[in-house]
């Protein structure tokens, strides 16, 4: 339950079946997964 906290597992999860995905994602793809809260203070 953590690890859907937690963007890059978001990621990771949303594309696993992708075998080809890190040849085809860009460099700043990785900011589709992150959320406004994920800054937030807590």
């Amino acid at each position: 339950m953590a690890y859907s906290n937690i963007s890059f597992e978001r990621e990771a999860y949303h594309n696993e079946s992708n075998l080809n995905y890190l040849n085809e994602k860009g460099f700043w793809k990785f900011l589709k997964y992150l959320r406004n809260y994920d800054f937030q203070a807590k």
